[in-house]
């Protein structure tokens, strides 16, 4: 249950990784202590050291998991939690986390925010700041995020927003409210998707309804909402708002303007 005070928007779908070591694990045979053999158990090996060695695996078509490490992908992905599978893929587009190769032999598993030709801007949910690099440093595209061994739903990998984009509410939708289920109303097809009934806490109905009629709106006009009803910080509002942008997309509620 969500604190009102410290919103969880919407599905708060767990985010991950600034990758800068991975941890390995083994047994040694001797005659230690325990407190000595745990603490030679776990092997770091440096990011540049790890991610060199898989390079030519991950391009002859391999796949690789590992354990996530670091902050920059929250909440979409766990550090030293949550297990990404990494594969190469034929083509990438923007939404799709991605292993790539930053200068320095800098290894990072980030978002594509936007493609221009071979120019790439990739960013981690969590962070503030973009990197670029080039389509052909892009090494592989995460296909599987698991956490406590259980397969996370599609929608914990969906796509983050600037805030100049520029969306508005689905105006085919009629929306039917039952408590905290939301129910969509196709009036376009004259139809209903049973599949398709979301639930939405206090929150981000509050979001929903500000911003429902609204020729367009963004990410910072959702953060502007839900800062002036609780107590929140911008940072936290920024990222919860973006995860909830990108479910509201996912299922059709939201649309880019112009599309």
């Amino acid at each position: 249950m969500c604190d009102i005070k410290k919103p969880c928007l919407f599905l708060a779908f767990l985010a991950v990784v600034f990758l800068l070591t991975v941890s390995c694990r083994g047994t040694e045979a001797g005659g230690k202590g325990a407190s000595e053999a745990q603490e030679s158990d776990k092997l770091e090996i440096p990011n540049p050291v790890f991610f060199g060695k898989m390079k030519p695996y991950l391009r002859e078509g391999y796949t690789v998991s590992l354990v996530a490490r670091g902050q920059s992908m929250l909440p979409t992905i766990h550090d030293n939690t949550d297990v990404v599978t990494l594969q190469m893929s034929p083509s990438y587009q923007e939404g799709d986390v991605v292993l790539a190769e930053l200068p320095g032999e800098h290894y990072v598993l980030h978002r594509i925010v936007d493609i221009q030709g071979d120019s790439v801007t990739i960013k981690g949910d969590h962070n503030k700041s973009v990197e670029h690099t080039v389509m052909s440093r892009i090494l592989a595209r995460m296909t599987k995020l698991e956490r406590d061994g259980a397969l996370l739903e599609p929608p914990a990998v969906n796509p983050s927003f600037s805030p100049s984009s520029a969306f508005r509410i689905a105006r085919r939708y009629h929306l039917s409210a039952d408590g905290d289920r939301l129910l969509m109303v196709d009036t376009v097809a004259r139809h209903i998707d049973m599949h398709q009934m979301m639930m939405m806490n206090e929150s981000a109905r509050l979001v929903l309804d500000s911003l429902r009629g609204a020729d367009a709106f963004g990410v910072s006009d959702m953060v502007r909402v839900l800062t002036a009803a609780y107590e929140v910080d911008d940072s936290t509002a920024y990222n919860d708002c973006t995860q909830l942008l990108g479910n509201w997309v996912s299922y059709g509620l939201a649309e880019r303007v112009g599309e």
